[in-house]
């Protein structure tokens, strides 16, 4: 997980752990991976085309590949072998080879797979960072509350400044080359 020390602050500006963490989510949401280097595994409809996309546009390797169910005659599906039955690209795409499709089904198949970043690139660590920074800035806005008579009152502060921590069109424009399209 993303900490306050691996984010590229300009000097004299600190945030705290758990606001990275919250900077490093609102990132992660708008990009539909995980970023960071793991394992996964990911279950798979099909539209019965030759061609799956795992959630992530970074794959080091793919270690299994199971289809799950039974084929129309009530058989469990055969195994496929990896180069002979599929192959698998670095930005995600499974293709099935030889002219054959994904069989049609939802949760149909089942990939285990390594991905992410290790390190994340300079530009999403950037954006962090800014997002970061703006959620530190919003928990203390939000802080500032004032006792009056025995009345606790809220400030109220321009939209501009609390606009919240979402990301603005520079961010997300760096993270778009990150991002996974998504079919509305």
């Amino acid at each position: 997980m993303v900490s306050a020390a691996d984010l590229p602050l300009p000097e004299g500006v600190t945030v705290t752990d758990p606001q990275a963490a919250a900077a490093y989510g609102i990132v992660e949401d708008y990009c539909g991976w995980s970023l960071e280097a793991g394992s996964f595994t990911a279950t798979l409809d099909s539209d019965g085309g030759s061609v799956l996309v795992l959630p992530s546009l970074s794959v080091s390797a793919v270690s299994s590949l199971v289809l799950n169910g039974t084929d129309p005659y009530g058989n469990p599906w055969p195994a496929l072998t990896a180069s002979v039955d599929w192959d698998w690209r670095s930005n995600g795409v499974l293709t099935r080879l030889g002219g054959f499709c994904w069989p049609t089904g939802g949760q149909i198949v089942t990939v285990s797979y390594e991905g992410g970043y290790s390190p994340l690139p300079a530009g999403v660590l950037a954006v962090i960072g800014s997002v970061a920074q703006r959620v530190a800035a919003q928990a203390s806005l939000q802080s500032q509350l004032e006792n009056v008579g025995g009345v606790q009152q809220s400030w109220t502060y321009g939209q501009s400044v609390t606009a919240g921590a979402g990301l603005t069109a520079i961010e997300a424009a760096v993270l778009n080359r990150h991002r996974i399209a998504t079919v509305a």
